[in-house]
């Protein structure tokens, strides 16, 4: 029978090669100034972690909890997890995007060489079955050796409709797939998701070492942006996208998401990814949004730079240094059994002083915070879990404050969580133009504002874990600019 679409997700791989392949990339940072050393050390760090000693611990704890999904649903005989799925770009044309790995797929392992089946049954040793490849006009994704095969019962096959997946399951996967003795239960699709979902909220040791990785491959990157950028380089968002893959051994396929490289009032846009070719050389801000991938686990990471001397430039720096002082102040709020919107909304009552001590509005502080004029300048939730998803999952079970709806954690802070720290503040021109119609705009300093807007904004993200000894800033711990 056709089974229905269940659930789909992005990833991409990197590729990591051996070290005399990136010899020309080392020597192109070394001309940039960039600790080539460093770099390397970064790319092949992992060669000194015991991946598949971590792996083997992380499939045995989730073992353990899908058997505790079996007992729940005693009708059910198994959960099937498809790998990936390559969609076309559309219906009239033959060319596909990049194949898309489903997340509860890679929550169990990296593997992405061909596509691949996971069958999950209680008590039993998960199995894995394997696409044999014969396809001649591509080649299969490059082997991945970090995770435990002796986890799983291995086994090729022709095509994974030979599987035998039989009896009463639930199946996970974007591409619908057909087995003569298996019967679909859609009707358990979001209980069981929302189960399994919260079982992505608290990383295993092996998870968190992945995205630990992951932000200390995406460092150099942003280490050698900052140098061009402040050196007064003449650059185009597009140069710097590709210094960016460049320096973090990347292609934007294998990259996490759509690296966000933002100069001037392009910074405004949040999710900017157009890379316009234009050369800027004059006073400027750059805003860089960018990460890397370590074994489907995604890293997220935001700077704001400004270059030049101008009264302006020298206004925007000012509000960029007191914006990272909040956002380490957040990092270290960052603390078990405190809920995650309080963290937001504090946030939101900081902007509301920044708008006062940077002479923005003559407003008191009451008038501020009564009109919610900080959400004009910071729009989108503090931050979001990160994992496989790179907006990852479980932290949205309950919605947040109507103010606060694009927030996408809402909470309590356990131990093993792992989100993004990200406040920003933002001169966008369609909030300001809602704000300047509003009774409250009458008070607003709109020459200053508009001079300020041509920086776009700013956005200062990390990487933090949390633990019962406090927060564990794993960005701060490999990227010093």
């Amino acid at each position: 029978m056709k089974l229905d679409l269940a659930i789909g997700f992005a990833s991409h791989v990197i590729y990591l090669e051996l070290l005399n392949k990136i010899y020309l990339t080392g020597i192109v940072l070394q001309l940039m100034g960039v600790d080539y050393e460093q770099r390397k050390k970064s790319m092949t760090n992992n060669q000194h972690i015991s991946w598949i000693s971590l792996h083997e611990n992380h499939v045995n704890q989730l073992k353990t909890q899908y058997d505790h999904l079996f007992r729940k649903y005693s009708d059910l005989d198994c959960i099937v997890i498809h790998s990936c799925f390559s969609p076309k770009k559309n219906s009239l044309d033959d060319q596909y995007w990049p194949s898309a790995q489903t997340p509860m797929f890679t929550h169990w392992t990296p593997y992405k060489a061909t596509p691949a089946l996971i069958v999950l049954k209680g008590g039993e040793k998960p199995e894995l079955y394997i696409e044999q490849h014969t396809s001649f006009w591509e080649g299969p994704a490059p082997e991945n050796d970090d995770w435990c095969k002796t986890c799983f019962k291995i086994t090729e096959v022709k095509s994974l409709t030979d599987a035998p997946v039989r009896g009463r399951g639930f199946y996970i996967g974007d591409e619908a797939l057909e087995f003569a003795n298996f019967k679909n239960a859609p009707e358990l699709s979001e209980s069981i998701l929302n189960e399994l979902n919260q079982l992505r909220m608290v990383k295993s040791e092996y998870e968190v070492q992945c995205i630990k990785t992951a932000t200390a491959r995406a460092a150099p990157g942003h280490v050698a942006l900052n140098k061009i950028f402040m050196d007064g380089t003449s650059v185009s968002e597009f140069d710097l996208l590709l210094e960016y893959l460049r320096a973090t051994n990347q292609t934007e396929n294998s990259a996490p998401y759509g690296n966000i490289v933002a100069l001037g009032t392009n910074a405004a846009i949040l999710h900017h990814v157009h890379y316009d070719r234009k050369k800027v050389a004059s006073d400027c801000s750059l805003l860089l949004d960018a990460g890397a991938d370590c074994n489907g686990y995604a890293s997220d990471i935001t700077r704001t730079w400004v270059r030049g001397s101008g009264r302006a430039t020298q206004k925007f720096r000012a509000i960029v240094d007191a914006l990272e002082k909040l956002q380490l102040k957040l990092v270290e709020a960052f603390e078990c059994g405190k809920m995650y919107q309080d963290l937001h909304d504090h946030c939101h009552a900081e902007f509301a002083q920044f708008i006062i001590d940077f002479e923005l509005s003559t407003a008191s502080l009451d008038e501020l915070v009564a009109s919610k004029v900080s959400r004009t300048f910071f729009p989108h939730g503090l931050g979001h879990s990160l994992g496989i998803q790179v907006h990852d999952v479980g932290t949205r079970l309950i919605a947040p404050r109507g103010e606060n709806q694009y927030l996408r954690n809402t909470s309590r802070i356990v131990p093993g969580q792992i989100a993004t720290v990200e406040p920003g503040f933002y001169f966008i021109k369609t909030l300001l133009e809602q704000l300047r119609a509003e009774k409250i705009g009458d008070s607003m300093n709109w020459p200053l504002i508009q001079e300020l807007s041509a920086f776009g904004g700013i956005r200062i993200e990390d990487n933090v874990l949390a633990t019962e000894q406090g927060p564990v800033n794993l960005t701060r711990q490999c990227l010093n600019v």
